[in-house]
């Protein structure tokens, strides 16, 4: 039996009288009939998906079971491809096993090319090539020893020739001897004779030089009083010519500062000339403008004159020739009276043009005045234009000065800024250089060591060969860097502290003149003189 509610009444709240609860009651079979029908989609989808899971599992297991057939074309076709995969993989796996042995045969190639390339540089060193050099300068040494050696036994062959023929020599001299004893009697009675002439030749000759040098003496004093005369006189004149010279310079002196008053005087007396002449030369022209003009109205005048004179003298002269005197008296009389007017007009001329130039003087001094005045009044209002200008000139460079002290104390900080970064840079730089210095540091021990190394075993050898090793033990002696200065106790270098030559080569340590002009150069000299070159030595 099963209970069920009905859910069409729904009762609200507890009134009174309300209705009481419906309730169906089903039995167990139409239960699971209403139950079935609800949930049918849902197990028919998991019916499907089971059905599904079952036939993939069947089929999963179908083709792992076929899939170890080979009697199958599938079965075949596998079979094939991993006997082709077997194959492949054999052969790659050779392949590579040749690859491998290939590889291996150019790293020993590559090994054996680094280790001649490395000894080819190693021999092509310059302390090698000493290293070398020496060794060859050893085997010279052997070589030479053992010339001397036959040197030695070729003089003894040689010596004992030679005694035999000194003995032979000997004997052959003391004959010679016999006979050149015999000769030097015979010439030295001869060499006595003579004598004797000589010696009486130099008797002679003694008493003529004697007589010749009491000649000589004789002249000898006479030129010397001579030259005391000569040279008293020279002493005079000396003399003479010193006090001329001391009247000459005095008068000199005096003669200059008399030139020099009157040089004064004559520019004081220049410049008052020069003055007048200008007030003179402008007086003049104005009066010389006004005698032209006038000059020019006098010549204009007595033209006029001359032609009125010569047309009624020529009328006259028509009229007759009887009266010819008085007309001549009548016409120097005008003559006359004309001059005494043109006289009189030229006075009152000149007396109008004195009036006129002191009336010009008097203008020219009140303008002169007036000016002074207006300039004194310019120059007040300029003076105060100025001390306007001035301020404001002042002001804006009081702008300027901050405005320059901004920008240079900006310019400041960024240069401390750039100096700081520079700074750091160098610092970082300079770390990399020594990093850089410990590392090739570490690579020249490296190569010392491996040429000590060959070097003692070069040297063991031609000392077991019985030849000198002094020069090789000098070369190996020698710090690397190639320089002919001291040892590095730090680094072990040996550097170079001489110049070198235009051409790069290294000055040798002994004096000669490539030194001497090195030291030339560097030594302090006379500032005009160029130096050529400069370098260090040591």
């Amino acid at each position: 039996m099963a209970m069920v509610q009905d859910l069409s009444v729904v009762g609200h709240g507890r009134r009174a009288g309300a209705p009481k609860e419906r309730v169906l009651v089903l039995t167990q079979n139409e239960f699971d009939r209403l139950e079935s029908g609800i949930t049918r989609r849902e197990r028919e989808e998991e019916q499907r998906v089971a059905a599904a899971q079952a036939k993939r599992a069947a089929f999963q297991k179908s083709k792992e079971i076929s899939s170890k057939w080979e009697n199958t074309i599938s079965g075949q076709r596998k079979a094939k491809l991993a006997a082709k995969k077997a194959r492949e993989e054999e052969e790659e796996r050779i392949k590579q096993l040749k690859d491998i042995e290939e590889e291996e045969y150019r790293a020993a190639e590559r090994r054996r090319v680094i280790e001649d390339a490395k000894k080819k540089i190693f021999n092509e060193s310059d302390r090698v090539k000493d290293f070398h050099g020496a060794l060859s300068f050893t085997e010279c040494l052997k070589e030479r020893e053992i010339q001397i050696e036959h040197k030695k036994r070729y003089d003894e062959i040689m010596a004992s020739r030679d005694r035999n023929w000194h003995l032979k020599a000997e004997r052959d001299l003391e004959q010679a001897a016999q006979l050149e004893a015999q000769r030097n009697l015979e010439r030295l009675d001869k060499n006595h004779q003579a004598k004797r002439s000589l010696l009486d030749q130099i008797v002679s000759k003694k008493l003529v030089k004697e007589s010749e040098d009491q000649l000589w003496i004789a002249e000898g004093k006479e030129l010397a009083e001579q030259a005391e005369e000569h040279k008293e006189k020279l002493s005079l004149e000396k003399e003479k010519l010193l006090i001329r010279k001391k009247e000459f310079q005095e008068g000199l002196t005096t003669h200059l500062e008399i030139k020099k008053q009157l040089t004064k005087e004559e520019e004081a007396a220049a410049a008052r000339e020069e003055q007048k002449r200008n007030i003179y030369g402008a007086t003049k022209d104005k009066i010389a403008k006004m005698r032209a003009t006038r000059l020019l109205e006098l010549r204009k005048e007595s033209q006029h004159a001359r032609s009125r004179m010569a047309e009624k003298l020529a009328a006259e002269y028509k009229e007759g020739e009887d009266n010819i005197e008085e007309r001549i008296e009548a016409a120097r009389l005008e003559k006359e009276a004309k001059a005494a007017k043109r006289e009189k007009e030229e006075a009152n001329q000149r007396k109008a043009r004195i009036n006129s130039i002191d009336k010009h003087r008097e203008v020219q001094l009140q303008v002169d005045k007036i000016a002074s005045e207006i300039q004194a009044k310019e120059s007040v209002e300029e003076r105060v234009r100025l001390q306007t200008l001035d301020s404001e000139f002042q002001k804006h460079e009081k702008e300027k000065f901050a405005t320059r002290r901004s920008i240079k104390t900006k310019v400041a900080a960024e240069n401390l800024s750039k100096f700081e970064a520079n700074r750091a840079a160098r610092e970082a730089k300079e770390a990399k250089e020594t990093e850089f210095e410990k590392v090739d540091a570490q690579k020249y021990k490296k190569e010392e060591g491996t040429f000590q190394e060959y070097a003692d075993k070069v040297i063991s050898a031609a000392e077991k060969a019985g030849r000198n090793t002094y020069p090789l033990k000098v070369i190996r002696a020698r710090g690397p860097g190639g320089g002919r200065g001291p040892i590095d106790p730090i680094t072990g270098m040996r550097p170079s502290y001489l110049a070198a030559t235009a051409d790069a080569r290294q000055l040798p340590a002994y004096r000669n003149p490539e030194t001497l002009e090195i030291r030339k150069n560097l030594e302090p000299g006379v500032a005009s003189v160029g130096k050529q070159r400069l370098g260090f030595t040591w």
